[in-house]
């Protein structure tokens, strides 16, 4: 890839993907604990800033746009995965 389209791609992950990403985790949160929905739904949503964090930095971190998307996009299908593993199975 060229520079242009490599930052381009590289930004539109961190913005996207990493959006994707975080809000994955935070199902996983939501449905991990056990308790009140909503207060699950707020200590998953407290941790979704820093999720974010870590995706927009490894989005620009990585060697490759093809290895931060594929990082990103590997991890948001786990998660995601994870989060309708628990909420049909287990969970709150």
């Amino acid at each position: 890839m060229t520079s242009g389209i490599s930052i381009v791609s590289r930004s539109l992950c961190a913005l996207l993907g990493g959006y994707v990403f975080s809000n994955a985790v935070a199902l996983v949160i939501v449905f991990a604990l056990n308790g009140n929905r909503a207060l699950n739904t707020s200590a998953g949503l407290m941790f979704v800033y820093a999720f974010y964090a870590v995706a927009v930095i490894f989005s620009f971190a990585t060697h490759s746009a093809w290895r931060a998307w594929a990082w990103v996009a590997g991890s948001s299908a786990l998660f995601f995965g994870i989060a309708y593993f628990l909420s049909k199975w287990g969970g709150a």
